[in-house]
């Protein structure tokens, strides 16, 4: 397998595991377990990646059969032909959202900066990260654009829904994040 080299999936990953109560800031006992469980992980871990090219290359050529990734790595290799499947735990998928915003001092006009925002928004720039990346959209009607067997094939048929059960990453606090960082490099180390 490979695992992604990030102190966050490492949290994510084991703290579910182990069910933590909150993996973004686990009691000193969870993240006991949590790095116990890391170990134990790391003997069935042929390499930590460190891009979802490395991983998709990996997993094409057979190196791995399972890796930590993000679901435009699933459907880059579905459209390459490669037999791949993305999780949906019943406990909710890990995700994220991603945003933009204004710089008061950034380049550009305001109306070059707001033509952007809106291009990014638009219905049509939507479907295309639906279907290109399998990625879900802010525009809601963007997904009126994909036909309901390429959202479905995506595993986003339901994007409110998966939405509803998702587990969202969120911020560690500094002192937590850097326990985290310390030990999974103490772990990786070992390997």
């Amino acid at each position: 397998m490979s695992f992604y080299d990030s102190a966050d999936g490492f949290v994510q990953v084991t703290g579910a595991i182990i069910r933590a109560n909150d993996v973004f800031a686990m009691t000193k006992e969870e993240f006991a377990k949590a790095k116990e469980t890391m170990k134990q992980i790391q003997s069935n871990i042929r390499f930590y990646g460190s891009d979802p090219t490395e991983i998709e290359q990996a997993l094409a050529a057979g190196e791995i059969v399972i890796a930590y990734a993000w679901n435009g790595s699933a459907t880059n290799l579905k459209k390459q032909g490669v037999p791949i499947k993305f999780m949906d735990p019943k406990e909710g998928i890990w995700t994220w959202v991603c945003g933009l915003c204004l710089f008061n001092n950034g380049a550009g006009s305001e109306d070059q900066q707001y033509d952007f925002l809106n291009a990014f928004l638009d219905t049509g720039t939507g479907k295309n990260l639906i279907e290109m990346y399998g990625y879900n959209h802010a525009n809601a009607e963007s997904f009126k654009l994909v036909a309901q067997e390429k959202l479905d094939e995506l595993g986003i048929g339901d994007p409110i829904a998966l939405m509803a059960k998702a587990r969202f990453s969120r911020a560690m606090s500094p002192d937590f994040r850097q326990q985290v960082i310390n030990a999974f490099d103490e772990i990786k180390a070992t390997m």
